[in-house]
């Protein structure tokens, strides 16, 4: 996932034959599978690119955050800032940079940070510039669907019961979801209940036990078959993997930041 931004100047921003100006405080976000290029630029023109690889994104985007995410950038979408948002953003991007790029202790871990705060901070001004195209039956659904999943995917994952509390039909709630979000209903249940999984093996406080009596599993070896089947490891193998891969290997692993000007 490529975030860029234009700091000053003009150019032309093409990507699949169309074009689009872009001018001071214009960001852009380009998701996986589309290339650009970068054309007509002004003398005084001046850019900063930040590069988010795969295994960074799945850590950032699960839940209601990769729902927005999947609706937002299936295109390069473009979003505006005041100035103040640019600085900021600004600001973002080049101590991300600077911390990847220093040697002091746990620095891919707080470059990391600020990726997060970055992305979280535009794909917000995407969601509020973007409202009225997504104001939908369908998209309004599944906002309330991701929500309730959010607050009860410990409780249950049965689609009826969901549907039930929106007042509508599973068939129904299937459809709106997969039409807005481009994924089955239970794909996102899954991924809250996966990402809370992971999050508690890396902790490490928890057993197996605990975990499945938390979530709501009937017993632990279900649990390890669910796990299994969604991530092609065990529980233990994966906590296991966890504590011999050093954070900072999997931080370097994780992020990869350019910070890019034409002048």
């Amino acid at each position: 996932m490529v975030l860029f931004l234009c700091l000053r100047g003009s150019a032309t921003f093409e990507y699949e034959g169309i074009k689009r100006s872009i001018v001071p405080n214009t960001g852009v976000f380009i998701g996986r599978g589309f290339s650009f290029d970068i054309k007509d630029s002004s003398p005084d023109f001046k850019n900063i690119i930040c590069v988010v690889a795969k295994e960074s994104m799945d850590e950032i985007l699960f839940g209601d955050v990769l729902y927005h995410f999947n609706r937002l950038v299936y295109r390069p979408r473009f979003f505006y800032m005041d100035k103040d948002l640019a600085r900021l953003c600004r600001f973002i991007m080049e101590r991300a940079s600077a911390a990847a790029n220093s040697n002091i202790l746990f620095s891919d871990e707080i470059s990391a940070c600020y990726i997060k705060i970055l992305m979280y901070t535009a794909l917000g001004l995407n969601i509020r510039q973007s409202k009225e195209e997504m104001d939908n039956r369908e998209n309004l659904i599944t906002d309330r669907f991701i929500e309730l999943c959010r607050a009860n995917y410990q409780k249950t994952r049965i689609l009826k019961d969901y549907a039930e509390m929106l007042g509508i039909t599973p068939k129904y709630l299937s459809a709106c979801v997969l039409k807005a979000s481009g994924r089955h209903a239970n794909e996102w249940l899954d991924d809250f209940l996966i990402h809370d999984i992971k999050t508690k093996l890396k902790e490490n406080y928890m057993t197996i036990q605990q975990i499945s009596y938390e979530l709501n599993f009937a017993t632990p070896s279900h649990l390890s078959h669910y796990f299994r089947s969604k991530t092609g490891t065990t529980p233990l193998e994966y906590r296991r993997l966890k504590k011999a891969t050093p954070p900072h290997q999997t931080a370097r692993k994780a992020v990869i930041l350019s910070a890019e000007s034409a002048e």
